[in-house]
């Protein structure tokens, strides 16, 4: 078998196991999409804002009440992108149940008169029913923004014509 061949047997099986392959570096979150950049040699913060326009080199976000702003892909370490709002009535839920079973419970053994009283468990249980939901009413009204990174492309493929030879390929992992 000969070098070509073998060449043509591996690279596909590289790319394979280094994930998506992409012929050129394009854009990987669209312009308009709202986003969270980490970039420590542009700011102490994370910036907040609207990508107007995004090349290999830079992105540039629109940031509210001030004007665009150009980062170098270069400085940043982390990119997340916002999937929206959402909320959190099951996290109330259980919290106010908690605290409902906690107070019951509390309140059982404080109104005992027996010389030997315990926690009354079914205070407790009724006390986590009353107090889950008041408690997911309120984690319904708490919205918070869910943000997912951004994985930056790991293979990169490129192909083009050499004169004379035929097609070169290119295959660059990055780790």
């Amino acid at each position: 078998m000969g070098r070509t061949h073998k060449l043509l047997l591996t690279l596909p099986y590289l790319a394979c196991l280094a994930g998506p392959a992409h012929a050129e570096e394009a854009p990987s979150v669209p312009a308009g999409t709202l986003v969270r950049v980490t970039a420590p040699a542009v700011s102490k913060k994370s910036l907040t804002g609207t990508i107007v326009s995004a090349t290999e080199q830079e992105i540039v976000l629109a940031l509210p009440d001030s004007e665009p702003r150009t980062i170098p892909r270069s400085a940043v370490t982390r990119l997340e992108w916002s999937r929206g709002y959402h909320r959190h009535p099951i996290p109330g839920a259980v919290i106010g149940g908690l605290l409902g079973g906690a107070f019951f419970g509390a309140a059982s053994l404080a109104l005992c008169d027996a010389a030997s009283c315990s926690v009354s468990m079914a205070a407790v249980g009724v006390g986590f029913a009353l107090g889950a939901l008041p408690g997911a009413g309120v984690g319904a009204l708490i919205k918070t923004r869910a943000w997912a990174e951004v994985k930056p492309s790991r293979v990169r493929v490129g192909v083009a014509p050499v004169r004379g030879r035929g097609v070169a390929a290119q295959l660059t992992l990055r780790f």
